[in-house]
């Protein structure tokens, strides 16, 4: 083994030299004695990134591949960071040992590789001895000396996504291209051993890369083959697992001993308490695992880099296949099928018998009417299966099949069929916009909105929130029922004079789905006159019975509404005012009676045509207008409801109460013993009129233009001001009106019939809700780039991090998510790469990010920021400040794309750019990091020029 070792040393300091070329022929090597294996992955960093002690330990570790002098090298994925291009090969991993050794290389592709589309370097720099790039996925032999034994080694492609067209399971389950083909190989290599490897654990204990489930039909497969070793990297340390099921269960006799080898020099990641069967296991030590295989065994050490140390060796036998058995079992029989929801079918069968033991069974399904086909197959010998793929509404027919452990099948079981019922709608409608202040005075606020559409049951009605001054959070104001012209709107004649309030509406569709808050409207009420107050007990109040129709029961102390039984009650005020010019408000009070109900119930108008000491349902009037609706209501909680619609400034007031609430509730009458628990109107009056408001808002400032292309224009200005409060904004073009915003919208992008080479000038005027207009803004003329054709390029993040100033000296640079928020403080830095060719001027560069499912009511603020920062360094103590203001993104909802303009910040054609995002809202949102997500919803810079 000395000459082995001394001879790889001088071979790879001679192919780093240039002085010789490493090739060996591919398909089945002769090794001239008991052939040895280099293994790890996760290698090399990024061109010009400095090694320290916990990373960019490629050339130690290559060294240590040198030391081994292998006959074969095995890079289990990430050998390449950030993204697996041609430059970065050529800047780092070729610069080393394991690039020299690329011709003795068999490697298998990792996700880092796919971050430039199809893992094109990766395959270029390896050639051949990838395999088909369209797959990654190859098999091979090596050979003892003279052809005295032989291992099969076969190695899969774990970016399954990649490979099933964004679906993990067509790229990697069973039934899969790459499973079937993995079956295929291993019936035709049987009784060898064999050796599986590729990139992303099946058993991992570390907490930044765990464990995956993704990989268990390549276990099953390897399992039931008789295999004997599995290699993975992608988790940052090296651990072996005892030998183990697919399931991970301790099996000895039979079960694929795994080792993680993620040591190869990038860094190291966290390790978390050790997970059943695993053995050992380290994070301290960069190296290589050496393997060296002989006929019917193997040996293992692990190998550290120079300057660390960490021990593991030992030895193992090969498998024997199972034994030969042909023998099917027999058809499983009693095959019944049920949908309890309209996601799932649920199989249940007897099992099926055979002379050695059932391992699993086939699941064959056909759709409304057609002949059933292979759906999938189970893992264990277990003899019910849930179908969760199934569509609502649709008929399937369901037969099974049983597998022994030498791959026989048993004839198919009879035909079980079941109708899905229909899906639940769980889908909210779409977010109200376009909303505005349409009139305000003193008492009132009347608001608007464009309405939402929704795909399943339909909008039902309007849910209107309001945050109150001094209030930090949005509460419930009034619920809409309807849609529709009459329905867009709300009249709030509960507010109060020289004060200002915020809005924001929902819609709700029949299902109970609501849909994110609108963006939020800010309006103020101007000082208004003075008012009165007076406070009425009820005249009469009963309760009315419906299985009970001619009962009166106006003297009980309590009032009912409930919806089973029926009971509505009813409530009569007699309203006498003094000195009134106008109503402002009018305010029911009721007492819960130790009886709490999800819904304190819906107050309608009703007639006067009714007396306490004689009512009854079947004489009572009927329900009138719908004034407002309570939600749930505590015991003995004090509520209080608007009927101000209701209610006149002399004469009698009638409500009837209802319930939609099958627990229902229950008020105390106006008999109650004590006075404060008895219903009360409170009527609240103007004195006289308020003065109309004839002041119009200033003009809006510093209006700039800016082509984002030969199609399109974007402007932004500064706000104005106005005594009342400015409700929107005018755009002309050329003295035409061409648009209108609401007052929260600082910007408009102007796409109506912009040509190229064309100039346009804007200005911008601010309206308020008196109709008031503001002077026009200053002109702002801008040209249109030539129609020659521009061109677009995009870059993905060349790094991206959450920076928290809670941790100042925490880095989150591995993270799969990006978070902006205000409480706690987390900021966003991203930092891309620009490489144009043929360009000289910028048309524009826009961001796009894409949202987890964690939505939010502020997007985030978009700055420049400098560019001497690290992704997996960088910190809040050590992140460069926030630099120019580019953009502002309002609501967000969850998993959708969005695109920010960013043209400001992009001062170079060819170099960095950088960007810093933070919030002003509590509320934080999460977008996809370039560690998240698929490649369409990772960071991208999309820049647009012109030579």
């Amino acid at each position: 083994m000395r000459v082995r070792s001394v001879l790889g040393v001088l071979l790879a300091a001679m192919a780093v030299a240039g002085l010789l070329s490493l090739s060996l022929p591919g398909g089945t090597a002769v090794a001239a004695s008991d052939p040895v294996l280099a293994v790890s992955g996760d290698i090399a960093c990024a061109p010009g990134t400095a090694p320290n002690a916990t990373r960019c330990q490629q050339a130690a570790t290559g060294n240590a591949v040198a030391a081994i002098g292998p006959d074969y090298v095995l890079p289990l994925g990430d050998t390449q960071y950030e993204n697996g291009t041609d430059g970065e090969y050529a800047g780092s991993y070729a610069k080393t040992v394991w690039g020299a050794q690329k011709g003795i290389s068999r490697p298998a592709a990792g996700n880092h590789e796919y971050r430039t589309a199809g893992a094109a370097p990766y395959y270029g720099f390896f050639g051949a001895n990838a395999g088909d790039p369209v797959k990654g996925y190859y098999s091979w032999d090596i050979r003892g000396p003279d052809n005295a034994f032989r291992w099969h080694l076969i190695t899969l492609n774990s970016e399954c996504a990649q490979l099933g067209g964004g679906s993990t399971t067509q790229g990697c389950g069973v039934g899969s291209s790459q499973e079937a083909w993995l079956k295929a190989d291993l019936a035709a290599n049987r009784n060898v051993c064999t050796i599986a490897y590729w990139h992303r654990p099946r058993f991992s204990s570390s907490t930044t890369t765990p464990s995956s489930t993704t990989y268990v039909p390549f276990w099953n497969d390897l399992y039931s083959a008789g295999a004997d070793i599995v290699l993975n990297g992608h988790a940052h340390d090296y651990e072996r697992f005892a030998p183990q099921t697919g399931a991970g269960a301790a099996d000895a006799a039979k079960g694929l001993r795994e080792f993680v080898v993620g040591t190869g020099g990038k860094d190291f990641h966290t390790m978390g308490p050790p997970i059943a069967n695993s053995v050992t296991s380290n994070i301290n030590a960069f190296g290589v695992l050496k393997l060296t295989l002989h006929a019917g065994s193997y040996d293992w050490q692990f190998v550290a880099a120079n300057g660390y140390r960490y021990d593991d060796s030992g030895s193992g036998s090969c498998h024997s296949a199972p034994p030969s058995d042909t023998a099917p079992p027999s058809a499983p029989s009693g095959v019944t099928a049920s949908a309890p929801t309209a996601s799932q079918a649920n199989l249940s069968w007897a099992a099926s018998s055979d002379n050695v033991g059932v391992k699993n069974y086939n699941i064959y399904r056909g759709s409304s009417g057609a002949t059933p086909t292979l759906l999938a197959t189970t893992t264990t010998a277990a003899t019910s299966y849930p179908d969760t793929t199934v569509t609502a509404g649709t008929s399937y027919s369901y037969q099974v099949q049983a597998i022994d452990a030498a791959g026989n099948l048993s004839q198919l079981s009879g035909l079980a069929s079941v109708t899905i019922p229909a899906a639940a709608d769980t889908t909210p409608p779409t977010v109200p916009t376009a909303l505005a202040c349409e009139e305000v005075d003193a008492g009132e606020i009347d608001i608007g909105w464009t309405g939402s559409t929704d795909a399943g049951t339909g909008v039902s009605g309007y849910r209107v929130y309001r945050k109150d001054p001094g209030q930090s959070t949005f509460t419930l104001l009034a619920t809409k029922p309807g849609t529709g012209a009459g329905h867009n709107s709300h009249q709030d004649l509960t507010v109060k004079p020289s004060s200002s309030y915020q809005y924001a509406v929902t819609a709700y569709d029949g299902a109970g789905n609501e849909s994110a808050l609108s963006l939020p409207l800010t309006v103020a009420t101007p000082a208004g006159p003075s008012s009165r107050t007076f406070m009425f007990a009820p005249a009469g109040d009963a309760t009315v019975d419906q299985t009970n129709a001619t009962r009166n029961a106006g003297t009980s102390t309590a009032l009912t509404a409930d919806n089973s039984p029926v009971d509505d009650f009813l409530l009569k005020f007699k309203v006498a005012t003094s000195g009134c010019a106008s109503l402002t408000s009018a305010t029911l009070r009721l007492t819960d009676n130790a009886n709490s109900s999800p819904k304190g119930g819906d107050v309608y108008t009703t007639g006067s045509n009714w007396a306490e000491g004689t009512v009854s349902w079947s004489n009572a009037p009927g329900r009138g207008a719908l004034l407002n609706s309570l939600g749930a209501v505590a015991a003995n909680a004090v509520v209080t409801v608007d009927v101000t619609k209701g209610t006149t400034l002399d004469g009698e007031a009638n409500f009837r109460v209802a319930s939609p609430a099958n627990d229902g509730i229950r008020y105390w009458s106006k008999e109650a013993a004590a006075a404060g628990n008895r219903p009360q109107l409170t009527v609240v009056c103007a004195t006289s009129a308020s003065a109309p408001d004839t002041t119009a808002p200033t003009a809006p400032a510093n209006l700039t233009a800016r082509a984002a292309s030969s199609g399109e224009i974007g402007l932004q200005w500064t706000g104005s001001s106005d005594n009342v409060g400015v409700t929107g904004y005018a755009v002309y073009r050329a003295g035409a009106r061409l648009g209108e915003v609401s007052a929260d919208a600082l910007s408009y992008q102007d796409t109506s019939d912009v040509r190229p080479g064309t100039s346009y000038s804007y200005t911008v005027v601010a309206v308020d809700a008196a109709g008031n207009q503001s002077p026009a803004s200053n002109t702002v003329t801008i040209t249109t780039p030539g129609g020659t054709g521009p061109k677009t390029f995009s870059f993905g993040a060349a790094g991206d991090a959450t920076i928290d100033a809670t941790r100042t000296s925490t880095n989150a640079g591995a993270g799969t998510d990006l978070v902006v928020d205000d409480n706690p403080v987390n900021d966003v830095v991203l930092k891309f790469t620009l490489a144009t060719t043929g360009c000289t001027s910028l048309t524009s560069a826009s961001l796009r990010l894409t949202s987890t499912a964690n939505g939010s009511a502020r997007g985030g603020d978009f700055y420049a920021t400098g560019t001497s920062w690290s992704e997996d360094t960088v910190t809040y103590a050590t992140a460069p400040a926030r630099g120019t203001p580019l953009w502002s993104l309002g609501a967000v909802s969850p998993s959708t794309t969005y695109r920010v303009d960013v043209t400001p910040g992009v001062q170079t054609l060819n170099g960095e750019v950088a960007f810093r995002v933070g919030s002003t809202s509590g509320d934080g949102v999460h977008y996809h990091a370039k560690e998240g997500g698929t490649t369409g919803q990772q960071p991208q810079l999309t820049v647009v020029c012109t030579g």
